[in-house]
C-alpha cells in the first residue's frame, strides 16, 4: 500500500488495481502448509522465525511482544489440532466415545405436540 502510494505521488499516475482486501498476514504460515507434516515448524521455530530481535529492540514494550509471541504458539497449536483432526489415522489418534455416536435430532413436530398438550392442561 506504501509502495502504491509512492508510486502515484512520483510517477503522478493511479494504479487501477484496488488495495488488497482482508487481512495482511506478515507470518510464515502459506509457507507451513506447503511442507509435509514432519517438516513444520514448532511453536518454538514460529516464534523465532516471526518475532525478530530488532522488532523487540525497536518496540520495548514487553506486553505487545508477549501478545505477539502468544499469537505465533496459537496459531501453530491451532494449526496441529486441525492437522490431527484431519488425518487421525496418521497421528495415532482413536476416536473418542463422542465421536463414535450418533447424534439424533430431536423431531420438531414431536416437541410441538408435547408442548401443545402441557398448554392445553
Amino acid at each position: 500500500m506504501l509502495v502504491a502510494q509512492l508510486y502515484q505521488i512520483l510517477c503522478h499516475k493511479n494504479i487501477s488495481a484496488p488495495p488488497p482486501s482482508g487481512e495482511i498476514d506478515f507470518t510464515d504460515r502459506a509457507y507451513q502448509l506447503q511442507l509435509p507434516y514432519h517438516a513444520r515448524s514448532t511453536a518454538s521455530k514460529a516464534v523465532k522465525d516471526n518475532l525478530k530481535i530488532s522488532e523487540a529492540i525497536t518496540d520495548p514494550n514487553v506486553f505487545l511482544n508477549r501478545k505477539k509471541a502468544a499469537t505465533f504458539i496459537n496459531s501453530t497449536l491451532e494449526m496441529r489440532r486441525q492437522e490431527r483432526t484431519e488425518d487421525p489415522i496418521r497421528c495415532g489418534r482413536k476416536p473418542a466415545v463422542g465421536d463414535k455416536t450418533l447424534r439424533q435430532i430431536p423431531n420438531p413436530t414431536r416437541v410441538h405436540d408435547e408442548s401443545n398438550a402441557s398448554d392445553d392442561s
